[in-house]
């Protein structure tokens, strides 16, 4: 299934830097595998209808979408990982679940 291949895709995320940071303590890992359900191109596999509508929608209307549907846009999704990556905080507070910034 497309969910449990994803799924698992994810807690492979977590189990590798899990594994890096007891190979090499020194380093500083976070993983980030939490961005929320996302109004992107994931849906491609699944909803392949739906991929092809967002093809031709503007910003604002996936934005919409999004907001009706419940989900996050890509920006929204993509916030906590590009947080992450210049975060003097998250840097200084390894071994943290991040959830949002």
């Amino acid at each position: 299934s497309p969910h449990v291949a994803y799924a698992n895709s994810k807690a492979c995320c977590v189990l590798l830097a899990d594994g890096l940071k007891a190979r090499e303590p020194a380093l500083s890992v976070a993983a980030c595998a939490l961005p929320g359900r996302c109004a992107t191109q994931i849906v491609r596999y699944e909803l392949p209808q739906r991929a092809a509508q967002r093809l031709t929608m503007s910003d604002e209307q996936i934005e919409k979408q999004a907001r009706t549907l419940g989900l996050r846009t890509a920006a929204q999704g993509s916030a906590l990982p590009v947080w992450l990556a210049d975060s003097s905080e998250a840097a200084q507070t390894p071994d943290t679940l991040w959830l949002d910034p």
